[in-house]
């Protein structure tokens, strides 16, 4: 019987977000007998009570962390470089690159080899994952380089992506078509969706965790689940709730997550007079089960590639009034699962949240029709089945 081949997982981010619990499911869905996952970060980061190694170990996947080193004189010359280039993104990743890129580079090498695995599967961005693209191919390992988050890459990082890896992931083709059109080789772009586990039970009400939030069993919960950063759009949501909060009196906007933005979000909802119809709940590990105490979930966001949250909504039977950007118009039909809003259009998204608060029938309609939309079109088994059909292509 030949050995399980080992594919290595490598993320350089430093939070926990829905790439993470994508991989996760990843890992948790490989066949153990061809396969063998291992993961590669740059920090072992938070992730809930525990630190995210944790959650790789509990899958039996060995946990290493190459933090890239940076010279003590890096973040002043940093800041010089931003302002004599007046902020230029290019400059300043250059810096990087000339200050930390090299010795990442031979670090990560260095580490690649010592784990000795069969394939290198990169989490991020091109953009993010150039000094793991430049060691693999170093190294000649094949790649597999995930495209998660649509960004804008530089001409050089374009050049290095298609010619280290052999094959890219990508989350939707609105997430495709972006590379494509900055110059990754679209013939070696799959699209593959991620996944959502539907349960058909979840938390209530009733349970502990409405009771903690303060939630009764007459308050309309709008809720959403995302980091607090400036793209995300939660102050769209505070705006809407002044405007809906004069028909609605038992209205309660929860926002589950953390980040920087977090706040100058919770002083905005303090000066728009919306505080006490606020809930501010934090990081919360699994914060896909709270969906089941929302009537209506909300995506705010002016920029997105495929927002899991989507998904765990749809899953959760949860309708949906979300941002028509990058890869949601896949994962949403609209007028059937959701409804679409121009992203920054404040007054639309009032109005959408409205109407289906307004109509018990039509949220339970669209709740109905976005959890069958996911089980059909969003199983963690086309996911898992879908990433490993192009490993088997790469290594057999």
């Amino acid at each position: 019987m030949s050995r399980a081949r080992k594919i290595l997982f490598v993320d350089t981010g430093n939070e926990f977000g829905g790439g993470i619990a994508s991989l996760l499911m990843l890992v948790r869905g490989l066949d153990r007998a061809r396969l063998a996952p291992l993961a590669l970060f740059y920090s072992d980061f938070p992730a809930g009570p525990a630190p995210v190694s944790a959650l790789f170990e509990s899958l039996d996947t060995p946990f290493y962390v190459q933090e890239p080193r940076k010279p003590g004189y890096y973040k002043p010359l940093k800041e010089a470089v931003r302002f004599a280039t007046l902020g230029s993104k290019r400059a300043v990743r250059r810096l990087d690159r000339a200050l930390v890129g090299a010795r990442l580079t031979d670090a990560l090498k260095g580490a690649i080899a010592q784990i000795g695995p069969d394939l290198v599967h990169t989490n991020n961005q091109p953009s993010s994952n150039f000094e793991v693209l430049r060691a693999a191919r170093e190294l000649g390992l094949p790649v597999v380089q995930h495209l998660r988050k649509i960004v804008t890459l530089f001409p050089e990082e374009v050049s290095l992506a298609n010619r280290a890896a052999r094959a890219f992931v990508s989350v939707s083709r609105a997430t495709r078509d972006a590379y494509s059109s900055q110059g990754i080789d679209p013939s070696r772009v799959r699209v593959v969706y991620n996944g959502v586990e539907v349960e058909d039970e979840g938390i209530g009400r009733s349970g502990p965790e409405a009771r903690e939030l303060g939630l009764g069993p007459g308050d309309l919960v709008v809720l959403t689940v995302a980091s607090f950063l400036p793209f995300k759009g939660q102050e769209l949501l505070l705006d809407a709730a002044r405007e809906l909060v004069g028909r609605f009196p038992a209205l309660k906007m929860v926002f589950i997550g953390d980040g920087p933005n977090l706040g100058e979000v919770k002083r905005r909802a303090g000066s728009l007079g919306v505080a006490q119809n606020c809930v501010f709940a934090g990081f919360r590990e699994n914060a896909a089960r709270y969906f089941h105490l929302a009537d209506v979930a909300v995506i705010p966001s002016r920029n997105e590639s495929f927002p899991r949250v989507a998904l765990e909504a749809m899953a959760a039977g949860v309708p949906l009034v979300a941002s028509r950007v990058g890869g949601i118009p896949e994962q949403v039909e609209e007028g059937v699962t959701g409804l679409l809003v121009a992203p920054g259009d404040g007054e639309g998204l009032a109005g959408s949240i409205e109407r289906l608060l307004a109509d018990p029938g039509l949220r339970q309609e669209m709740g109905r029709a976005g959890k069958e939309r996911a089980k059909r079109l969003f199983s963690p088994e086309a996911y898992v089945s879908g990433v490993t059909e192009l490993y088997g292509e790469m290594l057999d």
